[in-house]
């Protein structure tokens, strides 16, 4: 039996890999687009109710003090690495760094 119809929008679709692969690759060289990516990541995550007692965690807090001055210092690449392993860290559950 095959699936529903309803499933199947996708197929057909041609799908450039090397315009794809361009596209990541210029987003991932500039460190501020992809410090303004994991923000936003951070930001919906933080939404969730059940992920607001995260928050309060000494752990977290410190990370975000902590990105928040290699802000500051004009360290995008490295915050942007901090944020993403801290998305990281709260999307397994736990409170602190990888």
């Amino acid at each position: 039996m095959s699936d529903p119809r309803g499933r199947l929008r996708a197929v057909g679709r041609v799908v450039d890999l090397g315009a794809y692969r361009e596209r990541r690759r210029a987003a991932l060289a500039d460190p501020i687009a992809r410090l303004e990516r994991a923000v936003r990541r951070l930001d919906a995550i933080l939404a969730h109710p059940s992920a607001r007692r995260h928050l309060a965690r000494p752990e977290v807090e410190a990370e975000l003090r902590a990105i928040n001055a290699q802000v500051s210092m004009g360290l995008a690449q490295r915050a942007a690495e901090r944020i993403e392993r801290l998305i990281a860290a709260l999307e397994r559950g736990r409170a602190g760094t990888a």
